[in-house]
């Protein structure tokens, strides 16, 4: 379902890329994303959302990973 909206190497469910994107700077590992997406522009967001919402994913956002407030993505 996600593969029709971005590119299939923007969807990680490898060990590194859900343990990178755990938490930030703080170290609060709370809890590992069941996956990671990684969208090639702003267009596809919308449908991305929409298609974790269908599948009944907790969406939490992150950004460039630069701060220090913990953030995480799609679980």
């Amino acid at each position: 379902m996600l593969g029709r909206v971005t590119a299939k190497d923007n969807i990680k469910f490898d060990g590194l890329s859900r343990v990178s994107h755990v938490t930030d700077a703080t170290d609060w590992r709370v809890e590992m994303p069941f996956v990671v997406l990684t969208p090639d522009s702003e267009a596809e967001m919308a449908a991305l959302v929409a298609g974790c919402i269908e599948l009944g994913l907790t969406i939490i956002p992150r950004g460039g990973g630069t701060g220090y407030t913990p953030a995480a993505p799609c679980r």
